[in-house]
């Protein structure tokens, strides 16, 4: 029924009161624009609960409460207001209050905090070795294993007694060439295998080939 169709049936009628009461009712029932510029038709008696609920353009805020300015005092941040139809992309992606998953201990922090967690408080963020010479980053977690078992630059002591710490790359090259402990054979061909150190009180005194000093 058209709202002409119910002039013309009412439009000699004394009962104003009824003929308007009909109109009314009808106008409640038209489909109308959003007034919200959301693009849907509704009903003009479920405006307002749309506005309020269903509409995609309506103002709502943010569900994890994150704020406009967390710069401000506490009881002056005001919790940040988004259309609902960029709800969940807010949530995903732009959100500092939204949980992302650490990639190295698999903790799930809050955006706003997660770089600090993972340069100063994650358990298995990249330190760097603390043995000189070593320039590998390792997880703080494995980093004690590492330099104390695995590192080529760890320090270990002499395997033939000198006293010295030397880093394991260089035991090799130490014990062959630097060690005061290693064996050496006599310079002066006597056939005499004895440590480094000694040699030079081998040469001037118990070498049979040493040169005897005339007076």
């Amino acid at each position: 029924i058209s709202i002409r169709l119910l002039m013309w049936s009412y439009i000699s009628s004394t009962n104003v009161a009824l003929f308007l009461k009909q109109l009314e009712i009808h106008v409640m029932f038209l489909f109308v624009l959003c007034e919200m510029k959301g693009g849907q038709k509704v009903r003009f008696l479920d405006m307002e609960g749309h506005k309020a609920n269903v509409c995609e353009e309506r103002t709502i805020s943010c569900p994890l409460k994150c704020v406009v300015d967390e710069s401000v005092p506490p009881l002056q941040r005001v919790v940040t207001k988004i259309t609902a139809k960029m709800l969940e992309i807010h949530k995903k992606f732009e959100c500092p209050e939204r949980p992302l998953q650490c990639f190295q201990c698999k903790e799930y922090i809050k955006s706003k905090l997660i770089e600090d967690h993972k340069r100063t408080l994650c358990p298995m963020r990249e330190v760097p070795c603390g043995n000189i010479g070593c320039a590998k980053l390792i997880s703080l977690g494995k980093r004690e294993d590492h330099e104390r078992k695995t590192c080529k630059f760890r320090m270990l002591s002499c395997p033939q007694g000198c006293g010295k710490d030397v880093p394991w790359i260089k035991h090799g090259w130490h014990t062959k060439n630097a060690c005061s402990w290693r064996q050496v054979e006599c310079p002066l061909k006597c056939g005499t295998t004895i440590r480094h150190w000694q040699l030079d009180a081998h040469m001037n005194g118990d070498c049979p080939r040493r040169v005897h000093q005339t007076q």
